[in-house]
């Protein structure tokens, strides 16, 4: 019987390219970018990119994350009506936010950057502003299925930036080539897409099209804040206290780390919804399997990269950022747990069970902070690695105590005893640097998941 699974593979294939692509380009890059970028710029480029995309949940309020649950829900002809009102909503307040923060940009400068940088903090507005147009123009084609689409546009996006960006570092630009490349790729992306954003301004914003979409949005939007804080606040913090050049360090072996994160995403937008589509009894059923198949891959993309930095050490790790190896083994453990418990969550938005999430997070943000407040001062690096795990690790127990209201006890238990299993193996190498004899172990217990998950055939037909 031929496997009926092409409508799905393509999509997968397509997201994950799609989201692999924010990536997948700066994992093969981010070494030369390290090199010849001076230590300063790297942490200055590094945390740029962090305020942009705080910055852009911050100034979305929201509003994508509306229109990606809202607009599969409505007719054909008031799509553009929806992404219209988005549009003119996010460029009304990043012009609000631009005029009330261009009096302090000195301060903000000093406080979050540095004193006199070539380009200073009032430059952020608009990269946020191009950025969250391009947020809008991808969101509304992912929510419409259109993932060829958000393909090319990811694909036209990433590939623009990082031609231009090394052009400019070839050039010796330095931190001036990032802020070029990055607003001309979003420019680029916003033309050729140019007819849906000038049809937005040809419609009044409807009131009740924007509060349906700041109903939708805004939780999910101060779960998503919450959410980069945690990933963020140390990097503020190392900065605060160790300089602008070791959060470039951290930021190195940290951006690595979160490569793991990459499939757990874009596997719950492709397979979640089709598997909690059949009902929720039979996901429920096959929570622990699907749980299962998430740690396993989150644990096979962290071992590829432990035995790339291995072999190819010398390649991957520019002088300066040997710490870095540490880091992203440390954090990449981290990213283990918190891939199970962003399983969960895209389960419990499916089942409009947010708030909980929301001061789970609260709590752990608030711990990630007090203890990186403490430790950071005292122990460097390391001790931000390992607070952040401890964060996710906090999340995942919480999300799994709260889950014994809708599951039983046996699965949970086993969910969890398979997660720690895969995580197991990596211990090893803080005792032995060759990855070698545990990751024989993790390849036999691979083998033996694949063979025996009761969900992975199905998924795959889908």
């Amino acid at each position: 019987m031929k496997l009926k699974f092409s409508k799905s593979f393509r999509d997968l294939v397509n997201y994950l390219l799609a989201g692999g692509l924010a990536r997948l380009l700066p994992f093969l890059l981010l070494p030369y970018i390290a090199r010849i970028l001076t230590p300063e710029n790297f942490g200055l480029f590094s945390l740029y990119r962090l305020y942009i995309a705080l910055g852009s949940v911050l100034l979305l309020f929201g509003v994508d994350q509306g229109l990606f649950r809202l607009l599969p829900e409505v007719s054909e002809n008031k799509r553009r009506k929806y992404l219209s009102s988005a549009v003119i909503f996010v460029v009304f307040v990043v012009i609000v936010f631009s005029i009330i923060s261009w009096p302090w940009h000195d301060q903000l400068n000093k406080l979050l950057l540095k004193p006199d940088l070539p380009v200073p903090f009032f430059i952020l507005p608009l990269l946020i502003l191009v950025n969250g147009l391009s947020t809008l123009i991808l969101t509304s084609f992912s929510a419409q299925q259109q993932s060829k689409r958000f393909l090319m546009g990811n694909l036209l996006v990433q590939v623009t930036f990082f031609l231009l960006f090394l052009a400019g570092l070839q050039a010796g630009w330095q931190l001036k080539s990032f802020f070029v490349s990055f607003l001309l790729a979003n420019l680029l992306l916003l033309s050729v897409n140019g007819k849906l954003i000038l049809f937005a301004f040809q419609f009044i914003p409807k009131l009740h099209i924007l509060k349906q979409l700041l109903k939708t949005g805004l939780p999910l939007m101060f779960l998503l804040l919450l959410t980069y804080l945690l990933y963020q606040s140390d990097h503020y913090i190392i900065k605060f206290y160790l300089g602008v050049e070791q959060t470039g360090v951290y930021n190195y072996g940290y951006r690595f780390a979160s490569m793991l994160l990459i499939f757990v995403v874009q596997s719950n937008n492709v397979w979640l919804p089709r598997v909690y589509a059949r009902g929720e009894d039979f996901f429920k059923q096959h929570f622990s399997a699907y749980a299962s198949l998430i740690a396993l891959a989150c644990a096979a993309i962290l071992w590829f990269l432990v035995l790339l930095f291995h072999y190819f050490s010398g390649l991957l790790i520019p002088s300066g950022f040997e710490i870095s190896k540490q880091i992203l083994l440390i954090v990449g453990l981290g990213y283990i747990v918190y891939g199970q418990a962003q399983m969960i969550d895209a389960w419990l938005i499916l089942k409009h069970k947010s708030r909980i999430l929301v001061w789970i997070s609260m709590i752990a943000l608030i711990l990630n902070i007090s203890l990186n407040l403490y430790l950071i001062p005292r122990f460097g690096l390391p001790a931000a690695a390992l607070v952040t795990s401890l964060s996710f690790l906090f999340i995942w127990l919480a999300i799994l105590i709260y889950l014994k209201q809708v599951l039983n006890a046996k699965t949970l238990i086993l969910s969890a005893l398979k997660t720690v299993l895969y995580i197991l193996p990596f211990f090893l190498l803080f005792f032995n640097d060759s990855p070698l004899f545990p990751g024989l172990i993790f390849f036999l217990m691979a083998i033996l998941e694949i063979a025996t998950n009761p969900l992975l055939k199905t998924i795959w037909q889908q």
